[in-house]
């Protein structure tokens, strides 16, 4: 029985060894470094450049069907550029009879849309006149030069009779008693 005491401590003894020194840990990988921490100014920024671009949009698009609704409510109250070319074809008699025929709307539009043209023209006439004055005395002899100051005088001509059909409306309206003073007249 003596050789159990000694049996039982050498089998604690290493027992305790054993259990001491442990099993080898497998060495894992360090950590990925977490994110930056967000913020909720970061989330704020991100939410408002998301709604400002959905924003942008929205104020494109609108914006173009507003210009389309524009466009056609503009052609309806002004005289077509159609009718008011087509005026230029027709004597001044016709185009008195035409005024005497129509009412104050739209004698008015017709006024409007003759505004419109008559600057369009005069843009376009000043533009033309600006090409003549930039070529050289050569070029103006020459076809290029012909051609220019035969542009110009067409739309000397051309807004010389816009302006004499546009008093015709001008004229009408006055007759009709209507100011107008606050268009610029």
């Amino acid at each position: 029985m003596k050789k159990m005491p000694w049996s039982i401590c050498v089998c604690t003894v290493l027992m305790a060894a054993l259990f001491s020194g442990g099993c080898k840990k497998k060495e894992e990988p360090a950590p990925e470094p977490l994110p930056e921490p967000v913020t909720k100014t970061e989330v704020a920024k991100e939410n408002v450049t998301k709604v400002k671009d959905d924003v942008t949009a929205k104020v494109k698009e609108l914006d173009a069907v507003v210009k389309e609704k524009a466009s056609s409510i503009k052609t309806s109250f002004m005289g077509e550029k159609a009718d008011i070319t087509a005026d230029l074809g027709s004597s001044l008699t016709d185009v008195k009879a035409k005024a005497a025929s129509l009412d104050q709307k739209s004698l008015m539009n017709y006024m409007e849309g003759y505004k419109t043209v008559i600057a369009e023209k005069t843009t376009e006439y000043q533009g033309l006149v600006d090409k003549v004055k930039g070529i050289s005395k050569m070029e103006l002899l020459g076809s290029k030069g012909r051609e220019l100051t035969q542009q110009v005088a067409q739309y000397k001509d051309q807004l010389t009779a816009l302006k004499d059909r546009y008093q015709v409306y001008i004229d009408k309206l006055k007759s009709m008693g209507v100011d107008l003073s606050k268009y610029g007249l």
